[in-house]
């Protein structure tokens, strides 16, 4: 660490403490809604689903505003400093409402942050290091984001016991402090890249771009402005450069995503009201789904032979939808507290291996399935389709929750299979297509 702040390189320290203040959040804002504001589950997965329309604008409007200024080191000193003011203003929320604007300021600026990412992590850097460059930002980033939940568990460990509910309060304040930090390191330390073209670069490293976090509103949207929010609708329609059998696939994305929202959405506060965790031991849990995916990501060369990526993914796309569904069963171990530990370790366990593996798949099979000039649209159609279908997942997954967990929970599972059995219908091999401009010319004079 002390030789990482002595190269031009320190500034991924400064992207590891603000990932440590958006993990530690991560799972404190369900817990102040529970908690402090008494909060239900539906209104969790508003605030959620709110905070993750808010981030797919964002990341269309920072994308194309960092491309067209060719600047990388505003956007991310802005990123920081919505961090530290969403947090600082959480921590003196006393309403839901004010809250939920809190968590829309802080995600729609933290993007700016994220958008450029990407760009920091390989400028003046030989093609062959782009891959290393961005797994070690992607390495630093899990880093902060699992410190931020081991701060989260001591904290809620030995602080709440002092002070009771205003520790809750308190911890936003010291996660905003931290990213006040980050954006000091930011400023002093991030030097202007020149600018670089963003989609042809991430297009040469698409498995590595696919090393994040599960949780939508930080995932890697780097390329989703590299599709207008007009051409965004007639992807979906398939009015596109991708072929029906590719859009079909589009749609099992945002199917399987909304069973995952639905699934991790209403998750934090059924380890808290209903299986009767702490607030310190659902921290903690959380370290084993973000420590797996991370280990998964690590290794991800593993994942990367050809045509191997789609059965990986209907795998576990299939492992996936059988522990959210057997979640549920969770609640009749309530009485045996050591079992009932184990269950949910394993599961958070497999639900992080598994998340690391859908994910790199997907961004493989599509890579693979359209042509170079192409890929950074269907990336970014990609993180549109997970977008759509989580901000729908947090709604009714929250909803659904506060009737009954199980639920949820089977709903979740049930949207993952019926995405699964969408996938089947991908072909193997490229497609060889053109634009939809130059086919529609060739079909009005074939009629001349």
């Amino acid at each position: 660490m002390i030789k990482l702040l002595h190269t031009q390189d320190r500034y991924i320290f400064a992207y590891a403490l603000a990932n440590m203040a958006q993990g530690g959040a991560s799972i404190l804002i369900p817990l102040y809604v529970s908690q402090v504001l008494s909060g239900s589950p539906s209104d969790f997965g508003i605030v959620t689903a709110v905070a993750s329309f808010f981030g797919v604008i964002a990341s269309l409007f920072w994308g194309r505003q960092s491309d067209r200024t060719g600047q990388r080191k505003p956007f991310v000193i802005l990123g920081f400093f919505g961090v530290f003011v969403g947090l600082s203003l959480m921590g003196l929320s006393r309403s839901l409402y004010t809250l939920l604007w809190a968590n829309v300021l802080l995600t729609f600026l933290w993007l700016a942050s994220v958008a450029v990412s990407t760009s920091l992590a390989i400028h003046n850097q030989p093609r062959d290091q782009w891959s290393f460059q961005i797994n070690r930002l992607n390495r630093m980033s899990t880093l902060g984001w699992m410190s931020g939940l081991i701060l989260g568990t001591i904290w809620t460990s030995w602080v709440v016991g002092l002070w009771g509910g205003t520790a809750l309060s308190g911890l936003f304040e010291v996660l905003a402090s931290i990213a006040l930090i980050a954006m000091i390191f930011a400023i002093l330390w991030i030097r202007e890249p020149r600018e670089t073209n963003l989609e042809q670069s991430v297009q040469d490293v698409l498995p590595t771009a696919g090393a994040f976090l599960e949780r939508f509103r930080f995932m890697p949207l780097q390329l989703l402005h590299s599709i207008h929010p007009l051409r965004v609708w007639r992807v979906f329609r398939g009015e596109n450069i991708f072929g029906t059998p590719l859009t079909r696939y589009y749609y099992a994305i945002i199917v399987y995503h909304l069973g995952f929202q639905a699934f991790f959405v209403p998750l934090p506060l059924f380890l808290l009201n209903q299986l009767g965790f702490s607030a310190s031991e659902t921290f903690f849990l959380y370290i084993f789904h973000h420590g797996a995916s991370a280990l998964t990501n690590a290794h991800m060369d593993l994942f990367t032979a050809p045509y191997r990526t789609r059965h990986i993914q209907r795998f576990f796309l299939a492992v996936r939808s059988i522990m959210f569904a057997l979640t549920a069963g969770l609640l009749l171990l309530r009485g045996n507290s050591v079992m009932l530990m184990i269950a949910v370790v394993l599961m958070f366990i497999v639900t992080g291996l598994s998340w690391a593996c859908i994910n790199l798949s997907a961004i493989s099979v599509i890579s693979k399935r359209v042509r170079q000039a192409y890929r950074g649209q269907a990336i970014g159609a990609y993180y549109s389709a997970m977008g759509i279908g989580g901000i729908a997942g947090a709604l009714i997954g929250g909803f659904l929750a506060t009737w009954s967990y199980p639920a949820s929970f089977f709903f979740a599972a049930l949207c993952v299979i019926i995405g699964l059995l969408m996938t089947m219908r991908l072909p193997r091999r490229i497609s060889n297509l053109k634009p939809l401009r130059t086919k529609l010319a060739n079909a009005r004079e074939s009629k001349l």
